[in-house]
């Protein structure tokens, strides 16, 4: 089953007149339209959408808009030792969680499992729904023993899950241009929490985790494509434990130092408390 077949999976599971789906993303563009008219000061998670606020509005002001990353609990969410993977005879653990949809590039990450079918490889998909039961039936068909198919968890279960991984994957996919278009420059924000793990994560060069993954040298960058994202996998595969371990270590102490959920929290306030010094804050909205 291609991608296009999973598309259309999707579309008999929500229905091709998904009334409710059509009026939810209405309301959110009028509720940020709104908001952006009567907001006077912002925050953002990562500098390309400050950029791109600044572009669309230019009687928003540059000082009026802060940088606040987005902070993870590092003390729930934290490495496990002694614990390799989940799969039996140590076969090499290549785990995502997130949504089934196609903004967030799973369907090229399907793909590259099944270009893998004949490694020693497996793949543990976490976070399907109830009405998502014919997505997950055709994924596991695809997959078939390679893969291990999991329905949402509690935050506990999950976490258990993931630190049971070899590595951990946010995967992405350029074939859908608007889509590649709205996520380019963003950090997606199950990234905070991979770190957090002490795992290597497997990233694409379509966001910004990638500027991160080199710098720090915390994982694997590819293209946003199935063989990019199976060759990846692969690398991942061939480097020795040690080296995983040291990758993953990096990823921990950048999120030590940069988005522990304390220092986000003072940052925050840091915010706030400039804005109240101001004479006009009284009339302030911020968003």
């Amino acid at each position: 089953m291609h991608s296009d077949a999973l598309t259309e999976s999707r579309l008999a599971t929500k229905g091709r007149f998904d009334f409710r789906g059509f009026y939810n993303g209405f309301q959110m563009r009028l509720t940020e339209y709104i908001a952006l008219k009567s907001t006077h000061y912002f925050t953002f998670a990562w500098p390309a959408l400050k950029k791109r606020l600044l572009t669309r509005n230019r009687r928003i002001r540059a000082e009026d808009v802060e940088i606040i990353l987005t902070g993870v609990n590092l003390n729930l969410f934290k490495a496990q030792n002694g614990t390799k993977n989940s799969v039996e005879n140590n076969v090499f653990t290549v785990t995502y969680a997130g949504s089934f949809v196609s903004y967030e590039g799973t369907d090229p990450l399907i793909r590259a499992a099944e270009l893998l079918s004949n490694e020693a490889i497996h793949f543990k998909l976490i976070g399907f729904r109830k009405e998502e039961l014919n997505i997950k039936t055709e994924i596991q068909k695809r997959l078939g023993k390679n893969a291990t198919l999991l329905d949402w968890q509690p935050l506990s279960k999950l976490i258990s899950e993931l630190q049971k991984s070899d590595i951990l994957i946010i995967p992405a996919d350029a074939s859908n241009h608007e889509q590649s278009e709205n996520r380019s420059g963003l950090i997606p924000t199950k990234f905070a929490e991979f770190l957090a793990l002490a795992k290597p994560v497997i990233v694409t060069s379509l966001d910004d985790t990638s500027k991160i993954v080199q710098k720090f040298d915390c994982g694997f960058v590819c293209e946003p494509n199935s063989e990019s994202i199976a060759n990846a996998i692969l690398r991942a595969k061939n480097t020795s434990p040690e080296s995983l371990k040291v990758k993953g270590l990096n990823g921990r102490k950048f999120a030590e130092k940069e988005l522990d959920i304390n220092l986000i929290c003072k940052k925050y306030l840091q915010f706030l408390n400039r804005i109240l010094r101001k004479p006009s804050s009284k009339k302030s909205n911020v968003l």
